[in-house]
């Protein structure tokens, strides 16, 4: 069978192509998250596991750790552009296809498991196991979350089921877009070139840390303010 499978993370992805690319739209049939995608790949199994269906959006009921059918009504995405099977982290999605096992060197039927998204994947390799725990994780962008055994009251918080124990334990997190980006913004755009004992260079990183180095923490009050744009 035929399938037209998109790979996107977040529910605003998914209402920006019904609402702007109608044809494309009717042509769907199910949305994979990045790492369900490669698992769909792998095994040719349409799953979707707790910390990827909750990093979606809204439409993954947290309280029931199911989908939310009246939110999907009311946004109009069909039931079927969801995967049927959620699924815990640990928990086998399907085992390796021949051709898959085949390109990797690997046997066939070799067991995929469901996986989770990365930044839940990355606290989880700090050892962040327990409710109070929390972690900064960087690269291009921040999240900072927090684990916790409650459901937060606040809705504005974002949300969603922690790697370790989907069910009954969650994560809460802040976060920028600009973390990491922001040294390199900095050196192209703000000092590209220094004057080290009268001669220019280009600036590097490890420039920029030998410079920063003797700063004191809070870099004497030094705020960054980052501003995000919402295509409409």
């Amino acid at each position: 069978m035929n399938r037209v499978i998109v790979s996107l993370k977040n529910i605003g992805k998914i209402l920006w192509i019904k609402n702007n690319e109608p044809e494309n739209w009717n042509k769907i049939n199910v949305f994979l998250p990045p790492n369900d995608y490669v698992i769909y790949k792998l095994t040719d199994q349409i799953v979707i596991d707790h910390t990827s269906a909750g990093n979606l959006g809204g439409i993954y009921d947290i309280k029931t750790h199911s989908w939310s059918y009246e939110l999907m009504d009311r946004m109009g995405i069909p039931h079927s552009m969801m995967p049927k099977r959620i699924l815990e982290p640990q928990e086998i999605a399907g085992y390796l296809t021949e051709e898959a096992a085949n390109e990797l060197g690997l046997m066939t039927d070799t067991p995929v498991c469901a996986g989770c998204i990365d930044c839940l994947a990355s606290m989880l390799a700090t050892g962040a196991l327990n409710a109070g725990q929390h972690v900064a994780i960087i690269g291009t962008s921040i999240n900072w979350g927090v684990i916790h055994n409650e459901i937060p009251s606040n809705i504005d918080y974002i949300s969603m089921p922690y790697v370790k124990e989907p069910e009954t334990m969650f994560y809460t997190y802040g976060g920028a877009s600009t973390a990491g980006a922001l040294p390199r913004w900095f050196r192209d755009l703000i000092v590209p070139y220094l004057d080290r004992n009268g001669v220019s260079e280009k600036t590097n990183y490890k420039l920029l840390d030998e410079l920063a180095k003797d700063m004191k923490p809070g870099s004497d009050g030094l705020t960054m303010k980052t501003l995000s744009c919402i295509l409409t």
